[in-house]
């Protein structure tokens, strides 16, 4: 299977974007152990190209993708279709037909689209930024999560190596041909640990090739996955992640649970508040 299309733009700098970091809201002393094979590809049987063969609709076919993944471990798969990949992708100026608006998109800004609007009724509660460059992070996070949304600028190796059914690896003198958007689903032991989903195939890579050309990495939090998995108890603060994006973004927490109502009765005597009280406790 030939490489497909390239449409990952540069990430956007963090003075004029903000964003929460996951690293702030894991709770070390609480997190569950990470397995050595940390998998969340094997229940998914194929995982479909969503035109990034035609159009560099990368960051949105990712969305697409990690929906196949966390719904195959959750209440069960849903792959969704090649219309729900181009309505996502049309919300950032492409248009069909009309290959001047193939220009890619930035994937914070796919990010905030899909938290306010969805994908075809699956919705983002919020998402926050891994540090990219740790790969015990990445690890923690596709273990917590069910799958990390990542961008790099890929050499031409990679494209050369994706035709020959290659893992990633880095090779000298490279050019970059462009940014991809793709998803991670797998961590194993072997020599090239690093499984994703691009251009509708499972492609490892070695950590080595993902610190040189790895740009960012995010997770998404979702009912499709943290409810069926219990994420609740899973060692991430996720009140606090939510204040802290609810403060960035202007949007409500979706992890605070709002405050107890109050009974109250003017001239009833103390006896019968309490009375009250504890029925509804």
């Amino acid at each position: 299977m030939p490489a497909g299309k390239l449409g990952c733009l540069d990430p956007h700098p963090e003075d004029t974007h903000p964003r929460v970091k996951l690293s702030s809201h894991l709770l070390a002393n609480q997190l569950p152990p990470t397995p050595a094979v940390v998998d969340y590809a094997s229940k998914v049987p194929t995982w479909p190209m969503y035109m990034n063969n035609a159009i560099g609709d990368c960051t949105a076919a990712g969305i697409a993708h990690a929906v196949q993944a966390w719904t195959a471990y959750g209440k069960g798969l849903v792959t969704l279709p090649d219309s729900a990949v181009l309505r996502l992708y049309e919300a950032f100026g492409y248009v069909p037909g009309d290959p001047s608006t193939d220009n890619g998109a930035v994937e914070q800004d796919v990010l905030s689209y899909v938290h306010r609007h969805g994908m075809s009724g699956h919705k983002i509660l919020a998402y926050a930024q891994v540090s990219h460059k740790d790969p015990d992070e990445l690890k923690t996070a596709l273990n917590l999560f069910g799958s990390v949304y990542l961008g790099a600028q890929l050499p031409q190796s990679a494209l050369l190596q994706t035709d020959a059914g290659q893992p990633w690896t880095v090779e000298s003198g490279q050019s970059i041909a462009g940014g991809h958007a793709f998803v991670l689903q797998r961590w194993d032991v072997t020599t090239a640990p690093m499984t994703f989903v691009s251009w509708g195939q499972l492609q490892r890579a070695t950590i080595e090739w993902w610190l040189d050309y790895g740009q960012e990495a995010w997770v998404m939090i979702t009912p499709d996955f943290f409810r069926a998995n219990g994420l609740s108890g899973s060692g991430v603060a996720l009140a606090d992640l939510g204040d802290e994006f609810s403060v960035i973004t202007g949007r409500a927490n979706p992890f605070r649970k709002p405050a107890p109502k109050k009974w109250y009765c003017f001239g009833m005597t103390d006896k019968i508040m309490t009375r009250l009280e504890a029925r509804k406790r």
